[in-house]
């Protein structure tokens, strides 16, 4: 008895978890920013799509400013993502309003094919890189009909390392494509609730210094020189031992044994 109330239990809830033949076959889109933060030409975009050849690409310029007031928005930092998904969500963000840089057309490669009851399921993808722009912030809106996503994209020359130590944070910029240290690199650190609480500047080498007790309380860096910018959440804000280092090369940092 109880073998048989087993099976009508998963019969049941296999009924009601598995997709309808419309929902299998209907369209979606995905776009995901590789390598973001390093000069336009690496990088890269990658755009994943079901029953979705061609995708239009928009990509918009807009402010530090504009970029600060979304990055310490809880509703974004908390997960938030521009689509039309979320467009008439009632906790639902405006799109950024810039200039419109760069307009194109992206013909996807088909990747694989399925069948089902309600017809054939074709998947699309295709990572391409960006065009080339100044380094700046930008807004990347992906559409196809009616569907569509956006995201940010940073552009930048500058790289940065960071290293926590007993004393603080130890941060270093550099010029991405010859090496050389960066002066004069502005750093805003931001609290826990991404409000931001202090500005510090790189010198001649290229370094700068947060002292323990703001490294403790920082949540985010924002890094600017120019038209250059970076932004890296920070998501241990606890000082680690020194034999811990963190490196930003990509848009998050990664913790590696030194």
């Amino acid at each position: 008895m109880n073998t048989l109330r087993l099976l009508f239990a998963i019969c049941l809830a296999s009924l009601v978890t598995a997709p309808s033949p419309a929902q299998r076959n209907r369209a979606w889109l995905q776009v995901d920013i590789l390598r973001e933060g390093v000069p336009a030409s690496l990088t890269r975009v990658h755009v994943s799509t079901q029953n979705i050849e061609k995708v239009q690409c928009a990509l918009y310029r807009i402010t530090p400013e504009q970029f600060l007031q979304y990055v310490t928005d809880s509703r974004f930092y908390e997960g938030y993502v521009f689509s039309n998904e979320t467009a008439h969500t009632r906790r639902a963000l405006r799109e950024p309003e810039g200039e419109l840089v760069q307009q194109w057309e992206s013909t996807l490669t088909t990747r694989s094919r399925s069948a089902s009851a309600g017809g054939n399921v074709v998947y699309y993808s295709r990572t391409t890189f960006l065009p080339r722009v100044g380094s700046g912030i930008y807004y990347l809106r992906v559409s196809a009909g009616k569907l569509w996503r956006g995201q940010f994209v940073l552009v930048s020359r500058m790289g940065c390392i960071a290293k926590y130590t007993v004393e603080g944070l130890l941060l270093y910029t550099y010029d991405y494509e010859g090496g050389q240290p960066l002066r004069d690199v502005r750093f805003t650190l931001f609290d826990r609730r991404r409000r931001p609480f202090r500005q510090i500047r790189t010198g001649a080498d290229g370094i700068a210094r947060i002292p323990v007790e703001d490294a403790r309380g920082c949540s985010a860096l924002f890094i600017q020189r120019g038209d250059d910018a970076l932004f890296h959440p920070l998501y241990d804000t606890a000082i680690r031992p020194p034999k811990w280092k963190l490196y930003l090369y990509t848009d998050r940092p990664i913790y590696r044994p030194g």
